[in-house]
């Protein structure tokens, strides 16, 4: 029964650390961000603070590492054919966690989190681009990657910023219907060239 009291409060002070840490990045980035501001504003002690995270940026790690398990296992549990079902399960679930995604996902957080999300499809996309491309150098597909995930990513910023008025699966169609208008056109291009 101890281990109980003990774990339940654990997890409180994790999860004050986590709120307050993410407050705070409302309307700053976390290399602005103390451990004492942290601490003052989840009312804690430093030595507590200290006792789970070495410093903010350990703490926010923790946080998007959590976030990204949770990701990971919503998409493994879905039987996901195409590029688009996986980009609508994958907006679904920022917009079911839309409140720290709006914080993790913008102007204060971290902009290679959300890269890491979305190379989530890398392997599918090429998959998908090289059944209709042919090409003797595979690393064009890398670049091509690379290009559709940076516009995604600025598609998923400015949704989130913007209230996420349209639904995941409007946005994912968004995305597909220009990442299929410029796989097309390179795809028209390097066959003109070749």
């Amino acid at each position: 029964m101890g281990n109980e009291k003990t774990d339940r409060r654990i997890k409180y002070t994790k999860m004050v650390l986590r709120q307050s840490l993410l407050e705070l990045m409302k309307s700053r980035s976390i290399n602005k961000i103390t451990v004492k501001e942290i601490c003052d504003l989840a009312d804690v002690n430093r030595g507590t603070f200290y006792s789970h995270y070495s410093d903010p940026f350990d703490l926010l790690k923790h946080i998007e590492d959590e976030l990204f398990t949770e990701i990971s296992t919503m998409l493994e549990h879905h039987v996901l054919e195409r590029t688009e079902d996986l980009l609508v399960a994958l907006f679904k679930c920022i917009k079911e966690n839309s409140d720290i995604c709006k914080i993790l996902l913008g102007e204060n957080g971290d902009s290679e989190f959300l890269k890491k999300i979305l190379y989530i499809a890398h392997d599918q996309s090429i998959s998908e681009w090289k059944k209709v491309i042919e090409v003797k150098d595979t690393k064009i597909f890398d670049y091509l990657y690379t290009f559709t995930a940076n516009g995604t990513i600025g598609i998923l910023q400015d949704w989130i910023q913007g209230g996420m008025i349209e639904t995941y699966e409007e946005i994912a169609s968004i995305v597909m219907k220009i990442t299929n208008t410029g796989v097309s056109s390179f795809y028209k291009s390097f066959k003109a060239s070749s």
